[in-house]
């Protein structure tokens, strides 16, 4: 067994914005979504909260501002927050990989 990370995980609980998006994907596709999918998923929400924030949302250095200033935004599986140099504060998942599966062994903020 070895260890990774990522940014899910799909024995844990999900907020309610994993768990309507998750929904909404089984609609749409019946292959199952990966990280990048994940990230996709929130990146375009973070996105368009960003863009909800401004007055005028063509406006690039209010959607920088925005983006840059995202507090405790709800995830799949957690809150993260944006800082103003740009890096997220996010949960990660501590996976073990064993029998060519992955197993959850920790969330760590």
């Amino acid at each position: 067994g070895m260890m990774a990370t990522d940014f899910l995980s799909t024995i844990l609980p999900k907020t309610e914005y994993g768990q309507k998006a998750i929904k909404i994907f089984k609609k749409l596709f019946s292959e199952p979504g990966t990280t990048l999918t994940a990230l996709g998923c929130e990146g375009t929400s973070i996105l368009q909260h960003a863009l909800d924030r401004c007055d005028n949302n063509t406006n690039r250095s209010c959607v920088n501002y925005m983006l840059r200033h995202t507090n405790e935004f709800e995830g799949l599986y957690g809150k993260l927050t944006i800082r103003d140099n740009g890096k997220t504060e996010r949960p990660v998942f501590v996976n073990i990989i064993k029998d060519k599966a992955l197993k959850f062994r920790v969330k760590v903020h």
